[in-house]
């Protein structure tokens, strides 16, 4: 999964669209990000669909599983920050943010499988197994905003959004007459865009609140490989196969809001703002999912599903001015 071209386009672009005289005197902020965040997944009620075709069986599998929920899981995420301002009221930003996270699920929960065969009987099966997962993701954030100052401490942003995951699962499925394995890869990519507010209030002593709440936007796109299938039951006495996702692509919608309230404090004498806080981040998804056969899933299934992102943030900004003079302090918002 590779990181979007575009915040480069952006700055690229705001470089031509002003003379270069108009950035005579910019102010730079360059700094770095730690958020400890938890993650609450879409699918993390574990609901999936496969559509794969078994080559050992000339045979297409259809199978639906409905699974224990997946807790949240908490970590850390970490990345560098940049924002240029000019003209006094303009500034381009930029944040990139990449961690680990863990998901995992274990428990007896409802399955159907269906697998319809030209050469052997139709195999039909529905009821209880005992599935254990396990989830492990890369997840990424990078978020790119052109904003104008209305006052001295309020402002107004738009930009682009890019948000991403690529997670290696394991699933053990255990029945009273075999046990199936299955190892897949599932890589998703979101992109959109979002508007919004800032604010910043001087409390004194150099000491500030920052805020912020915007609105999101974003297309989304999956895909999904399996790399392995092991079964081991009665009929057949055991068989491996591989399982080719007939149907591993996959689409959505999502929309939701963001906000994010900290506390800085600007070190005048070595330029540097320190800020502690929140954040929490909500994505309400949409997906075409009608049958078994017409859908826009590759594995899960999030339509009417909510996204929750939530967590503590800690950065360390220094910021310096070219060319033109200080007109003194300068506020961290």
């Amino acid at each position: 999964m590779r990181a979007t071209r575009i915040p480069r386009t952006l700055f690229l672009s705001m470089a031509l669209l002003f003379p270069a005289s108009s950035f005579a005197s910019v102010s730079i902020s360059v700094g770095g990000n730690v958020w400890y965040a938890w993650w609450q997944p879409a699918w993390s009620d574990g609901k999936i669909l496969t559509n794969e075709l078994l080559p050992a069986y000339a045979a297409t599998h259809f199978l639906g599983i409905d699974s224990k929920n997946f807790s949240s899981s908490g970590s850390f995420l970490a990345g560098p920050s940049l924002s240029i301002g000019f003209l006094k009221r303009w500034s381009i930003s930029s944040v990139f943010l990449i961690g680990k996270y863990v998901h995992r699920s274990s428990g007896f929960a409802p399955y159907l499988s269906f697998i319809p065969t030209a050469f052997l009987p139709s195999s039909i099966l529905a009821g209880f197994s005992h599935q254990t997962y396990t989830r492990r993701s890369m997840k990424m954030e990078s978020d790119t905003t052109v904003s104008c100052s209305l006052h001295r401490h309020v402002k107004l942003f738009a930009g682009f959004k890019y948000q991403g995951y690529a997670y290696d699962e394991e699933f053990k499925e255990l029945l009273a007459t075999d046990l199936s394995t299955w190892k897949s890869r599932d890589e998703v990519n979101q992109y959109g865009g979002g508007v919004g507010l800032g604010g910043t209030v001087p409390l004194g002593a150099n000491f500030f609140l920052l805020g912020s709440a915007s609105a999101i936007a974003l297309w989304g796109y999956e895909t999904t490989t399996f790399s392995a299938h092991w079964y081991w039951g009665i009929s057949p006495p055991h068989a491996v196969t591989l399982g080719i996702p007939l149907n591993g692509r996959g689409r959505f919608f999502s929309y939701g809001c963001s906000a994010s309230l900290s506390l800085a404090y600007y070190i005048a004498r070595i330029g540097t703002t320190v800020s502690i806080g929140g954040r929490y981040q909500v994505l309400f998804y949409r997906q075409k999912y009608r049958d078994i056969f017409r859908n826009d899933v590759a594995m899960n299934i999030v339509k009417g599903k909510y996204d929750h992102f939530y967590g503590v943030t800690f950065s360390m900004t220094y910021s310096f001015r070219i060319g033109g003079k200080s007109e003194g302090e300068e506020s961290p918002g």
